[in-house]
């Protein structure tokens, strides 16, 4: 048993330590293997784990998001996705993963830009005022994306098709563009 010093930093590893134990174990041993846990820091005379219903409710939170991330990574991965995985970059878990466009867009940094002012949350730094040489130094190897593939799915198929939708738009040329609509 490791000691932090702090002691909410010890609530949290005894009672991370104990979930990584009931995520993986069947259901039917929850209520088992949180009596274990408890009686185990009990008799150690350290802080009370929480009550079988919060392993329950974490539990259920990380199946729903597994199931999430995994429709999620279907999707980028689908059929007329305008996006595709970057070999040795793919989503393994998290709230970020980054993938390549699939049409390369003339004038990237503008076009992420555009995508922004539409609703597209790509990476906010770009979107609100970042600057080419630091996209180029965050994402040196092509037009890569962050997504989020933790979002619900119809948030994340919305970003796919927004980002699909933007990418078939040709990129005006510089003094064609219109900046007010025509009479």
């Amino acid at each position: 048993m490791a000691r932090s010093g702090y002691p909410v930093g010890e609530v949290v590893m005894l009672f991370y330590a104990s979930l990584l134990t009931v995520v993986e174990a069947p259901v039917e041993q929850t209520a088992k293997l949180v009596q274990i846990a408890q009686d185990s820091v009990r008799r150690a005379g350290l802080v009370a784990l929480p009550e079988e219903e919060t392993y329950r409710r974490v539990r259920d939170h990380l199946t729903v998001m597994a199931e999430r991330f995994r429709r999620n990574a279907h999707a980028l991965d689908g059929p007329g996705s305008p996006l595709r995985r970057i070999p040795g970059m793919e989503p393994a878990a998290g709230y970020s993963a980054f993938a390549e466009l699939s049409t390369p867009q003339e004038g990237f940094l503008p076009w992420v830009a555009r995508c922004g002012r539409a609703g597209l949350q790509l990476n906010p730094t770009v979107v609100h005022g970042g600057t080419s040489a630091a996209w180029d130094a965050l994402y040196p190897d092509g037009q890569l994306l962050r997504v989020n593939p933790s979002e619900t799915p119809v948030i994340f198929q919305q970003g796919l098709d927004m980002i699909r939708h933007h990418a078939r738009r040709p990129t005006p040329a510089p003094g064609l563009r219109k900046d007010r609509a025509s009479p």
